[in-house]
């Protein structure tokens, strides 16, 4: 075998010969390791995007469909004027026009009304307050705020009943189907 400090000259240069070589293994290995993880990734993106495509395919014949018959419903529904007089109201238009106004006029109408029984429950509560500290005992107190608790609930329970639209079927709950018969 040959001597590796002779080759190289001096003795330091060995360290610097093994030096070179780990530098060069391992900017390889660096490179080799990029180029093997970039070409992984191309393919992972090339399959997922096959595998998009293919599941478009597959509906789109389905969403044509219901695109269609979704433009055939919407000509179904109103009447479709020509251009020219497309512009002026139809009778469908007005009609939806004045439910949207009267829906307004109830909802209004329901908030002042729950404005008025609140202040009114409010002014009967301070006037009973007032009264009770003269006049009841404690076992009576208790008997009067638990019924006041009560009407309240109970008023708040059908508050949020009748603002539930009648069409909501999204609860499987079968006090929804009983809800227009009871009162």
């Amino acid at each position: 075998m040959w001597n590796r400090n002779e080759t190289m000259g001096t003795e330091g240069s060995g360290d610097l010969y093994y030096m070179l070589i780990a530098t060069v293994v391992g900017n390889v290995l660096l490179v080799l390791f990029c180029f093997l993880t970039i070409l992984i990734l191309v393919n992972l993106c090339i399959a997922m995007m096959s595998d998009t495509f293919s599941r478009i395919q597959e509906n789109i014949d389905i969403e044509w469909k219901f695109a269609r018959t979704k433009i055939w419903m919407d000509f179904i529904r109103g009447p479709v004027l020509p251009p020219p007089y497309n512009l002026i109201p139809t009778f469908m238009c007005i009609k939806g026009i004045a439910k949207r106004l009267i829906g307004l006029i109830r909802r209004a109408r329901r908030q002042q009304a729950k404005d008025t029984s609140k202040s009114k429950e409010r002014s009967g509560l301070n006037l009973q307050c007032h009264q009770l500290d003269d006049e009841l005992t404690h076992d009576e107190l208790i008997r009067v705020l638990t019924v006041k608790y009560i009407n309240i609930s109970l008023q708040n329970q059908r508050k949020h009943w009748e603002e539930i639209p009648e069409n909501d079927t999204s609860n499987d709950d079968p006090r929804h189907s009983n809800r227009g018969t009871s009162s």
